[in-house]
């Protein structure tokens, strides 16, 4: 596969990882009713930065800026994307504890921050890099949420 082909990748990769967060997200607000503005506003969320990359890839350079070197690691998006199915499914056919489910939000969103997806680098386009670090506030954010809710259950 040639770099930009890479590139491509790695970039729908990301929106299929955002989508699936957003998905995962909803099952839980269905799930768990009683938290279901929590869980929808974190869906909320995931469907705004898949409205944010896509308004990237309408011009091919900003695309590829947006994949550009770590965010170019396409077996960590797999990974990722591997891990939302799997949680989806466990989510849809066993009886998951909202404790779980938090604990695997957390990993979603700890896993897009630690991988370092959505860092800004050199070279970035302002309006690339203004896309990236919203996105990345965000997810921090999201963490910080679900970590407080999680905080409820410790004893």
């Amino acid at each position: 596969m040639s770099e930009a082909g890479k590139r491509e990748g790695a970039y729908e990769l990301m929106i299929r990882v955002e989508e699936s967060a957003g998905v995962f997200y909803q099952a839980c607000a269905g799930k768990f009713p009683e938290r279901g503005d929590f869980w929808l506003t974190l869906a909320s969320a995931e469907e705004a930065h898949v409205r944010f990359l896509r308004d990237l890839a309408r011009d091919p350079a900003d695309a590829s800026a947006f994949a550009y070197r770590r965010r170019t690691a396409v077996p960590p998006l797999k990974i990722l994307l591997d891990f939302l199915s799997r949680n989806l499914a466990t989510l849809e056919t066993t009886s998951l504890t909202l404790v779980h489910a938090l604990a695997i939000a957390r990993d979603i969103e700890n896993s897009v921050l630690e991988k370092q997806i959505l860092e800004a680098v050199p070279g970035d386009p302002p309006h690339v890099r203004k896309t990236i670090q919203r996105m990345n506030a965000e997810t921090g954010e999201h963490r910080t949420r679900i970590e407080a809710a999680l905080a409820e259950f410790k004893t």
